[in-house]
């Protein structure tokens, strides 16, 4: 309270942030002081102007920041034509690219080949359809190793805007090539024998299935041979 008497007898003109106390109300105000002279009287005329909702989006917007900057899920913001504004650090990190390197790109540009590219097309489609969707795409690193990525995909809409225009993509992913790597092998483990990797009774009827339905469907004939020694 003493800075502020000081400050309102100073007369200062930038403004001053102080915080309010009482039994009902707690909260932020920008004072204003303008200095009047009549009649030989020095008037002070103080001016109070609310800035609890600005300090709240201000702490709201640091927090959210916060979050962008430390999380470790690699994060991508574009605009609503699908071109990169921002990434975090996490994305650099998974991904080897900087921000400066991927601004105005698409995301699909890691994608290792054309098929990964339709895919994204189509989680890009599901999620205009859905508002989010999630999909397993493989992807190139800077340093050109592939890695499967697990992506969320959701679209931000302008606020009060019915016309259901995108404003923005957001991008959330990270690298699960370990999972991936553990599905494929408890795959090759049930239907593969672990010494001769050939297939087991499930491989073998999965496999025949499979080879069957595609000839029932093309039309054509199926053989099946057996050896015995």
């Amino acid at each position: 309270m003493a800075n502020f008497l000081t400050w309102v007898q100073t007369g200062l003109q930038e403004g001053l942030t102080i915080e309010l106390h009482d039994v009902n109300h707690r909260g932020q105000v920008k004072a204003f002081v303008t200095v009047r002279e009549v009649n030989s009287h020095t008037l002070y005329f103080l001016t109070l102007i609310s800035v609890a909702e600005e300090h709240r989006l201000t702490e709201s917007l640091k927090l959210h920041q916060l979050v962008f900057e430390n999380t470790q899920e690699a994060i991508f913001i574009t605009d609503k034509y699908f071109n990169i504004q921002h990434v975090n650090p996490a994305y650099t990190k998974v991904c080897g690219y900087t921000l400066n390197e991927m601004v105005g790109k698409k995301p699909s540009i890691h994608c290792e080949n054309y098929t990964d590219v339709e895919k994204y097309t189509e989680l890009f489609q599901a999620a205009n359809s859905m508002g989010s969707a999630t999909g397993i795409i493989k992807a190139n690193h800077k340093e050109q190793s592939s890695f499967y990525q697990r992506l969320t995909l959701t679209v931000v809409f302008p606020e009060d805007d019915f016309s259901q225009i995108p404003l923005h993509y957001i991008g959330i992913f990270e690298n699960i090539d370990e999972q991936v790597e553990k599905e494929t092998l408890l795959h090759t483990l049930a239907e593969q024998d672990p010494l001769t990797t050939l297939y087991n009774r499930q491989g073998f009827e999965l496999h025949f299935d499979e080879l069957f339905q595609e000839a029932q469907r093309e039309g054509e004939n199926l053989a099946l041979f057996f050896r015995f020694r």
